[in-house]
């Protein structure tokens, strides 16, 4: 604070004469009288001037305390500032840890969900032919019921399934996706000609023996992937097809040779093993071609042309029984029949589920491993005749066809781990210029 007073413009002593004042321009020679007033003056001057100093610094104090006070004020707010900063990244800390807690439980629950499942889809799928060949008559071998009639209602429940299903998603129909459904009336109709192939196989080799003999596909399906499908395959993948071909050679020959009869079931494996390479490959093709069209929608698309397929084969195979029997297409169905068909729904979704959490690998494994199980279970319970080698080859075409789905390298199983750490890839010329430039 400054405090100016122009004393100098009242009083002015002369630079010639130290005792001539010049008041207001004015040259005298003062009194004594006039000595003690001025004298006076300037002490009340001085007064005042010390008052007004005196009561500046204490407005300068006070004004200091002011801020004084308010830099402590600030000070407790930054601290309280800065204690809830470090409460919330706390709090942030605690929710990251939180969230990453439930994303480990996550990935846990899918792990041990997927486990699962491929263990139902494996003893569902092992007991399949078992549960076919254990409701044919222990008398006439023959079957009580008629194939075509199970294969039929199968197909109405698979259609309604996938039609609820898509109902429940709110799909949307069109013409033009009618139109390129078309293919499936090929994948159906290899589809009912396979599934009955497999009711007549069953029926008059067993199910050991068709638990084998099913992988007679492989060649035929590789045959197709080249020539049709434009599809490469890897020389250990030939040398496994060649090698299971042998094997199934071996297995068989062993057979004929201890019955020397040739059976007709052996026709309706044939005929079952070329129409489940068709439908495979078709089944690819079309499906790759109408990406854009959801899943369920396909599977009502392919059910619908093989619920009308089985039903055109059931009335003329079987028109007898649709017509004329008792109980009409359910005309000697037991148990094991109720059973059989209760367990296809499951084994479908349970299938492309597996295929969605895994692999589509996974699932071509488990059915691959399902040769030993098959056989096991029907030699065991069934009491089927086995000899050593027909084991032996069994084992050997089981542990030919893991290799094949593998496909001789590792890239197989980047798919099964497809969830796990990711790959490391090298640095392009590019990446390697910018890095050694920074």
């Amino acid at each position: 604070m400054y405090v100016s007073l122009d004393v100098h413009a009242f009083t002015q002593r002369s630079e010639d004469c130290p005792e001539v004042v010049n008041v207001m321009g004015l040259e005298t020679r003062p009194s004594r009288n006039i000595k003690r007033k001025d004298k006076a003056r300037r002490l009340s001057r001085f007064a005042i001037i010390k008052a007004t100093l005196v009561k500046g610094s204490a407005r300068g104090l006070e004004q200091g305390g002011i801020i004084a006070r308010g830099a402590a004020i600030d000070k407790k707010n930054n601290m309280s500032h800065s204690s809830m900063a470090a409460d919330g990244s706390s709090g942030g800390r605690q929710e990251r840890y939180q969230s990453s807690n439930s994303q480990e439980e996550r990935k846990k629950a899918v792990v041990v969900l997927t486990i699962a499942l491929c263990v139902i889809f494996f003893i569902l799928k092992t007991f399949q032919p078992f549960i076919l060949d254990l409701s044919r008559d222990k008398d006439s071998g023959s079957y009580p019921f008629r194939p075509t009639t199970t294969i039929w209602f199968s197909r109405v429940i698979l259609l309604v399934f996938f039609l609820i299903w898509c109902y429940a998603d709110n799909e949307e129909w069109s013409w033009s996706e009618w139109k390129r459904s078309v293919p499936f009336v090929v994948v159906g109709l290899c589809t009912v000609s396979n599934v009955l192939a497999i009711y007549l196989t069953i029926e008059y080799l067993g199910s050991g023996a068709y638990s084998v003999l099913k992988n007679a596909n492989l060649p035929f399906t590789a045959v197709l992937m080249v020539t049709w499908a434009k599809k490469h395959i890897s020389i250990v993948q030939w040398t496994c097809v060649a090698a299971l071909t042998l094997g199934l050679m071996i297995y068989r020959a062993d057979a004929l040779v201890r019955t020397n009869s040739l059976s007709i079931g052996y026709v309706f494996l044939l005929v079952g093993v070329v129409a489940s390479s068709v439908e495979g490959i078709v089944m690819q093709q079309t499906s790759t071609k109408m990406t854009d069209i959801s899943f369920p929608k396909q599977s009502f698309y392919y059910h619908l042309y093989s619920f009308i397929l089985s039903t055109i084969v059931m009335v003329v195979w079987d028109y007898d029984v649709v017509f004329y029997a008792n109980y009409g297409p359910f005309q000697g169905w037991n148990y094991l029949v109720g059973v059989y068909i209760i367990c296809i729904v499951p084994l479908v979704v349970i299938k492309h589920a597996v295929a969605g959490l895994a692999s589509a690998i996974v699932v071509k494994l488990i059915v691959s491993a399902t040769t030993v199980s098959s056989f096991i279970l029907a030699v065991g319970a069934l009491n089927e005749s086995a000899t050593v080698v027909e084991i032996l080859s069994c084992m050997l075409i089981c542990v030919l066809l893991v290799t094949y789905q593998m496909g001789g390298d590792l890239t197989a199983i980047n798919l099964i781990l497809k969830n796990s750490v990711p790959q490391i890839q090298r640095p392009t010329k590019f990446q390697n210029d910018k890095i050694f430039k920074v």
